[in-house]
C-alpha cells in the first residue's frame, strides 16, 4: 500500500500538465478514504454554445455570467456526475470560495494552514444539513470537499504571449547584432586613422543590453476535490481526511 501511494506521488511531482492526471487523483482518494463516491469538479464560467467555427475565444464569454462548479472526473460507479453543474447557490460546496458573509455554513468551514493543507470544508451527517445538495437520494454519511488550485501556463493567451516574446526577442537579438557590427567596423575604421596619424589609440568601452524572455503568463486553475461517505453511515476517520488533505 505505501509503496502504491509513494509511486501515485512521484507521478504527480513529474507531471507536466496535472489536469491529465485528474482522474488518477480521483481514483486513488477514492480507495485510499474508504470513500462511497470521489468526484471533481472544475470552477468555470458558463459560455455560450453553438456559436461559428471560426468564434474567437472572447465570443463565447456571457456577460455577468457567475462562476460555477462543472464535475469533471468521478470515481467507478458514479460517472453519471460527470457533466453536472454545482451553481453557486446549489448547497454547501461553493462556500470555499465564498469569504465573508456569504459563506451560508461557516462553522463547517477550515482555513488553509501554514503547513501547507489547503482549505476545506466537513459536514458530519449529510441528511442533517438543510444546505446539503444531493444528485440522487441522500444516505446516511458525511460530506467532504477540499479546494485546490494551481497556476498554469496551458492556455491560449499564455502561448500567445509566450510567442510574441519569442519573436520579439528574436528581432531584438538581430538589431543588436547589426549593431555591434557597424560598431566594430566603426572602431576598425577609428583605429586605422589613429595608427596611421601616429596618435595613440584606446577602444570605446561599451556595454551591450542582454535580451531577456518575458516570464510566462499564468492563470490560477481552482478545483474542488468532493468525497462522501454516503450509504456507510459513518463519518471520515481523522487519518482518511488527513490523507485526502495531504493528497491535494
Amino acid at each position: 500500500m505505501d509503496a502504491k501511494i509513494e509511486n501515485f506521488r512521484n507521478k504527480i511531482k513529474k507531471s507536466d500538465d496535472l489536469n491529465e492526471d485528474i482522474q488518477a487523483l480521483t481514483n486513488h482518494l477514492n480507495e485510499f478514504t474508504g470513500a462511497s463516491a470521489t468526484y471533481i469538479g472544475k470552477i468555470v464560467k458558463p459560455i455560450k454554445t453553438g456559436l461559428a467555427e471560426d468564434a474567437n475565444d472572447q465570443d463565447h464569454h456571457l456577460p455577468g455570467a457567475k462562476a460555477q462548479i462543472e464535475i469533471t472526473n468521478a470515481s467507478a460507479e458514479y460517472e453519471f456526475l460527470i457533466g453536472k453543474i454545482l451553481k453557486q447557490e446549489d448547497g454547501v460546496t461553493y462556500d470555499l470560495f465564498r469569504e465573508g458573509d456569504q459563506v451560508k455554513q461557516k462553522e463547517n468551514i477550515v482555513e488553509a494552514t501554514e503547513a501547507g493543507l489547503p482549505k476545506h470544508l466537513i459536514v458530519p451527517e449529510v441528511v442533517r444539513n438543510k444546505d446539503m445538495h444531493f444528485f440522487k437520494v441522500p444516505r446516511l454519511g458525511s460530506y467532504l470537499a477540499i479546494k485546490m488550485e494551481y497556476q498554469t501556463c496551458l492556455y491560449e493567451e499564455a502561448l500567445d504571449s509566450a510567442v510574441n516574446n519569442y519573436i520579439d526577442v528574436a528581432k531584438y537579438m538581430k538589431e543588436i547584432e547589426e549593431e555591434k557590427l557597424e560598431y566594430e567596423n566603426e572602431q576598425a575604421e577609428a583605429k586605422k586613422e589613429a595608427l596611421d596619424n601616429g596618435e595613440p589609440w584606446t577602444p570605446e568601452a561599451r556595454d551591450w543590453p542582454e535580451p531577456k524572455y518575458a516570464a510566462f503568463k499564468t492563470a490560477k486553475v481552482q478545483f474542488v476535490v468532493c468525497l462522501n461517505t454516503m450509504g456507510q453511515d459513518r463519518q471520515f476517520t481523522a487519518d482518511e481526511i488527513s490523507f485526502a488533505l495531504k493528497t491535494c
